[in-house]
């Protein structure tokens, strides 16, 4: 029997719970991956940065960015109930098994690829160039070059 319970917010969703309220319907009115990630950037862009700037495809994908990159598959869906623990590497792909609601209930697991941080569910969508999508910068909000 579990000893805890999984009532939280993403770890990205930032502020208040009127914020992660917009985040929500936003995404329930068919909003895209690419408007989270421009979401996550305005509200916090330090924090964005510490959650995923580390993530470097081009050595291959270590357990620390298979589990960032398991999280942000799920909650930039906008979940904001349930977690992705940490990875397992079997073969060539890291496993994070997914625990959804207050319950922590195991849906299936999300998948990493070992060698190129392609991410997918079973049953759901894959992304093959996960770094295009951290990087992605909409019109109404590019990211400075210059520091203050």
């Amino acid at each position: 029997m579990k000893s805890f319970l999984l009532l939280f917010l993403p770890t990205l969703v930032l502020g208040d719970s009127s914020h992660s309220n917009e985040v929500l319907r936003h995404m329930r009115e068919g909003h895209s991956r690419e408007k989270w990630v421009t979401w996550q950037k305005k509200k916090d862009p330090e924090e964005f940065a510490k959650r995923y700037g580390f993530i470097e495809p081009e050595d291959g994908i270590d357990q620390k960015e298979a589990w960032a990159i398991a999280k942000f598959y799920f909650y930039s869906t906008g979940n904001l109930c349930g977690m992705a623990r940490e990875p397992i590497k079997e073969g060539e792909l890291w496993k994070s098994e997914l625990l959804y609601g207050i319950a922590g209930t195991p849906i299936a697991p999300i998948l990493v690829d070992a060698k190129t941080g392609a991410v997918w569910q079973t049953g759901g969508e894959r992304i093959d160039d996960v770094m295009a999508l951290l990087d992605f910068e909409s019109p109404q909000h590019p990211q400075s070059s210059e520091s203050n």
